[in-house]
């Protein structure tokens, strides 16, 4: 029941951002349905030819065979990959605490995020993506080699649909590695740490071979950024994302805070599931940061690639949500306060103050 009643809540925030008007994030979204139905026409290997990884072309034109190739029929996709994102986040939380209501506080928070409300109905593969990276990260606080490699799985498919969940990737993998010294499912962990690095090798694989370079990708997204204006400087490159992570999502990371704070106060042990996701998360932001490194080839729209991490976060805040109504009645009080009074704050000052989407490019015909 908490399962559909997760899906059930993910599809009524879909609903409710589409009657608000929300169509798309950005004018890639319409060219990523020009490219679906071109796949559905005419199936390719690489259905762009350009920097975009193809496992979103090959999910919605494979399933535009079925669905026809019009534009509803795109948008009905991406909500149906909306609620599979809130599954996803749903068996995560289940893994990571083994309770079905706190998986569902767990879901439901992932799902209300604005980022994670409006990517879940558009027609671009991040949220589904950092989902599938969600719950594999989770499995690596989980010793079963079955696990593990539905982790490599699902960590596969996102790395072959967006880039950071390459860094993720080479954390997965060593993670898993280290824990195939101990005799228990040895087998099933090495081939969990090598399907996990199969998306990235096979794409520099491909750029080699069709381009002559592994890193053309890398070339392309740089001049790209480049003839939109040149890069950052060395400072604004470093604080860049830090910077996004916070100003875009600040009620999140102040609640996020606040949990850490209070299990110190109360003398009580961080949940030992933390230090693993922490460092997979601090392993994607010093990618990301190193990626928009002037040179580099930084991601449009910094929330995009910061879904990841706040989605991680959510697990615990949405999880501690649950067990509100299990405390007493003065602790349960301040604790509703306080969880409003953030709330109230980042909604109505934090975010007009700092919170930020980046700008439309500016293009010329």
């Amino acid at each position: 029941m908490t399962r559909l009643l997760a899906i059930a809540v993910k599809a009524l925030v879909g609903l409710a951002v589409l009657g608000g008007g929300f169509r798309a994030v950005s004018d890639d979204d319409f060219a990523r349905v020009a490219l679906m139905q071109g796949f559905a026409h005419e199936p390719a290997l690489d259905p762009t030819g350009t920097s975009w990884l193809p496992f979103p072309f090959w999910l919605n034109g494979g399933a535009m065979l079925l669905t026809g190739t019009s534009l509803f029929a795109a948008r009905a996709l991406a909500f149906a990959w909306g609620l599979l994102a809130a599954l996803l986040l749903y068996e995560a939380g289940r893994l990571l605490f083994d309770d079905p209501k706190k998986a569902l506080g767990a879901a439901v928070l992932g799902s209300i995020l604005p980022w994670s409300a409006r990517l879940g109905v558009a027609t671009v593969p991040e949220l589904l993506t950092a989902a599938l990276t969600v719950y594999a990260t989770v499995t690596l606080t989980r010793d079963e080699g079955r696990l593990r490699l539905l982790g490599s799985l699902a960590l596969l498919a996102a790395s072959l649909s967006r880039y950071e969940p390459w860094f993720v990737a080479g954390c997965f993998a060593a993670l898993t590695l280290w824990d195939a010294r101990a005799r228990s499912d040895r087998v099933l962990k090495i081939a969990a740490a090598c399907v996990a690095l199969v998306g990235p090798v096979a794409w520099l694989a491909h750029n080699a071979i069709a381009h002559g370079d592994a890193l053309h990708f890398v070339a392309r997204v740089s001049a790209y950024k480049k003839a939109l204006g040149g890069s950052s400087g060395l400072l604004t490159a470093i604080a860049g994302y830090p910077l996004s992570l916070l100003r875009e999502e600040p009620e999140l990371c102040v609640l996020s805070a606040a949990l850490l704070v209070h299990r110190r106060l109360t003398e009580r042990a961080l949940p030992e599931s933390l230090p693993r996701l922490a460092v997979v998360a601090a392993t994607l932001l010093l990618g990301l940061t190193a990626a928009a490194l002037p040179g580099g080839a930084p991601t449009h729209h910094a929330g995009r690639a910061l879904l990841t991490i706040w989605l991680l976060a959510a697990l615990y805040v949405g999880a501690a949500a649950m067990a509100l109504p299990d405390l007493s009645v003065r602790p349960r009080f301040y604790a509703v306060l306080g969880v409003a009074a953030v709330i109230v704050v980042g909604a109505s000052i934090l975010r007009p103050w700092y919170a930020r989407l980046d700008s439309w490019a500016s293009r010329e015909d």
